[in-house]
């Protein structure tokens, strides 16, 4: 069984990673033409999807992307055995390739935004139509809120940011949930812009992680080995 942490630009040549992947198994690259994947062999593994083995995966990627383009994998990936590795490499090379380019110099940039959910306003013709229409009325005006407050938040950050990622969720506690695909020189940019949107909205708390290997990108545009 070969273990899969990332898919790494081989040009102008494969990497050398150094360091143990999962149960101590040296990190090894399995390269064909453009692309190659950073792995470990292993007989038999299982694992929990635990603290200690997500972060493992997830430095052996930040390590690459110091000196490549990286598209991680998703956590948990294994493939049977080196040469079906290398075939899916060579069948979908270009499509990798693609991918590369849409990440190279590049890192991803996680937001939060949390927030405590304004009282709903009366309805004035509550009175004569019902508590259901009431009801209604403060569910449309609070989404309405959250609709507003998290497009002014995002506009400031997307503009700092190739390309972006957002969920608005308008829950008790979280508004927005964002990744945002950043030029690494960029990044001190990027978080002026956080704070300007933290100073222009005291009424939420900005929750920033990051610079990771652009996770959300690479997956939504490339998949996942099988």
């Amino acid at each position: 069984m070969v273990y899969v942490y990332a898919l790494v630009d081989a040009r102008p040549a494969p990497p050398s990673p150094q360091g143990e992947g999962h149960g101590g198994a040296p990190l090894c690259v399995v390269s064909r033409g453009a692309v190659a994947a950073v792995c470990s062999h292993h007989d038999h593994l299982e694992l929990p999807v635990e603290g200690d083995h997500l972060w493992r995966h997830e430095r052996v990627a930040e390590t690459l992307m110091e000196d490549h383009a990286v598209l991680p994998v998703r956590f948990g990936t294994t493939v049977a055995d080196e040469d079906a590795l290398a075939a899916m490499l060579h069948e979908r090379e270009a499509e990798f390739c693609g991918a590369f380019e849409r990440v190279r110099g590049r890192v991803e940039i996680s937001v939060r935004v949390l927030w405590t959910p304004p009282e709903a306003e009366a309805d004035p013709s509550a009175a004569t139509t019902g508590p259901g229409r009431a009801y209604i009325y403060g569910r449309l005006a609070a989404r309405n809120a959250a609709a507003a407050l998290a497009e002014s938040v995002h506009a400031g950050l997307a503009a700092r940011a190739v390309e972006a990622r957002y969920d608005v969720s308008a829950t008790p506690r979280l508004l927005l949930s964002a990744a945002y695909l950043v030029e690494r020189d960029g990044v001190s940019g990027f978080l002026e812009a956080v704070d300007e949107a933290a100073h222009r909205h005291p009424e939420v708390e900005l929750l920033c992680t990051g610079p990771w290997p652009a996770h959300t990108f690479a997956q939504s545009t490339v998949g996942d080995p099988q």
